[in-house]
């Protein structure tokens, strides 16, 4: 019989990375209710038996943890048997994004048992810090180090051009081998989320 591979349903609250996640193959859903019946809805869209739910927040963890327990041996007629569905550590934006891009890629086990662990190593990865608009280029100086390679900023509402250009500019003078990537995620907090691998 052949394996088919796990389903990935990624969380966020930031409507800008709607687009990058569903590019994963991920099933997105853009600020996950406390009921977890959305994120049930989600997993069975993925068509898979085995489903991880990448969280981007504390509620939204408890959400999938309570998704997970009511699949728990629940039936699923359309995928011939049940569903199961794992939870991975994430807990912001950029660590399901890392987490989304790092189980989707090319000689990605089909094994679903796996992906829990592979989300949790691409997170890892990525040291993230939630800023303020106005501290985020003074901030972003102390996080970066010799050995980095790439900053991603994710501007949140309030943060406009000026920001954006301010991280680009800091990064330029300190760590000038790293590169930037900035994402207008529009999410309402935190105002700019950095992360750096």
């Amino acid at each position: 019989a052949r394996t088919v591979p796990a389903g990935v349903v990624a969380c966020t609250r930031a409507p800008g990375l709607l687009e990058p996640l569903a590019r994963t193959g991920a099933v997105v859903v853009l600020d996950p209710p406390a009921d977890p019946a959305g994120l049930l809805r989600a997993a069975a869209d993925t068509g898979a038996a085995r489903v991880l739910v990448l969280p981007c927040d504390e509620a939204s963890a408890a959400t999938a943890q309570a998704a997970a327990q009511a699949a728990d041996g629940r039936s699923a007629p359309h995928l011939g048997g049940r569903q199961e569905i794992a939870v991975a550590a994430t807990r912001n934006e950029l660590h399901v994004l890392a987490a989304a891009v790092e189980v989707s890629g090319p000689g990605v086990p089909e094994a679903g048992e796996l992906l829990p662990a592979l989300a949790e190593q691409a997170a890892r990865r990525v040291r993230t810090v939630a800023l303020d608009a106005d501290a985020a280029p003074a901030l972003l100086a102390d996080e970066l180090g010799p050995a980095d390679e790439l900053v991603t900023a994710l501007l949140g509402a309030g943060a406009d051009d000026e920001v954006a250009e301010q991280l680009r500019e800091t990064v330029a003078q300190v760590a000038p081998q790293v590169e930037v990537v900035v994402v207008r995620g529009g999410q309402r907090a935190p105002a700019v989320l950095v992360g750096v691998e």
